[in-house]
């Protein structure tokens, strides 16, 4: 059992993968569907502490990192919940966040 990580499953329902992970309480919610997907993604206090993702389980993984690491990145935003958006964009050499680039 890790801190901050209550559940973690990933099961096909009707043929589609599911994924959830995390404690499912938090003071934000983000939403998004694309491509036959469906996200919602929980932060609290600016950390990610749940996921539910139906239709794929691809990325997933960076989710799961960033509940268990507890990084703050509330200023990522939805961000967070675009295609494009990956471990590159959360690091850079100091270990600090990167901003989106304008």
């Amino acid at each position: 059992h890790l801190p901050g990580l209550e559940d973690a499953n990933v099961v096909r329902v009707f043929g589609l993968p599911v994924v959830s992970m995390g404690r499912r309480e938090g003071d934000t919610t983000l939403r998004r569907a694309r491509n036959g997907v469906v996200y919602k993604l929980t932060l609290d206090a600016g950390q990610v502490v749940a996921l539910q993702q139906i239709g794929s389980a691809e990325g997933a993984g960076l989710f799961l990192g960033l509940i268990k690491q507890g990084r703050d990145v509330q200023a990522f935003g939805e961000d967070l919940l675009d295609a494009n958006f990956n471990y590159g964009r959360l690091l850079q050499p100091t270990g600090q966040l990167l901003p989106r680039r304008s």
